[in-house]
């Protein structure tokens, strides 16, 4: 999955790093999995949560407080498990995208469909 979610970052013209540490507006490091960059200094945070348990509040308020931080363009949260319906509505007033689904094929598609929506806003 992180390669494929690579090469898609890549084909919309972002540059890619794994495991990427960026420091926040707090002087604060935050664990981002894929950060993307393009050339524009527009940039793109993918967080994947590997867990099969169901993605509550607390998780999403983690992303929140790092998205807060360190205001990336786009971010995206994908998970494996069900999403609770609160924290989906949570996440989007701060403008983290979700996509979850227990079928990793599925997720690809998912999230090029929220990166051309929401680079279509930030151009």
């Amino acid at each position: 999955l992180i390669e494929q979610l690579k090469i898609l970052l890549n084909k919309n013209n972002f540059e890619v790093e794994e495991n990427h540490s960026a420091k926040g507006k707090s002087g604060h490091y935050h664990h981002i999995d894929l950060y993307g960059f393009d050339q524009n200094g527009k940039t793109v945070f993918i967080f994947i949560k590997k867990s099969d348990e169901t993605i509550d509040n607390s998780e999403i308020n983690s992303k929140i407080i790092q998205v807060l931080d360190t205001s990336p363009d786009v971010a995206i949260l994908i998970g494996f498990a069900a999403i609770a319906e609160k924290a989906k509505s949570i996440a989007s007033s701060y403008n983290i995208s979700i996509v979850s689904s227990q079928i990793p094929e599925e997720i690809i598609p998912s999230v090029e469909e929220v990166l051309k929506n929401q680079i279509a806003k930030i151009m």
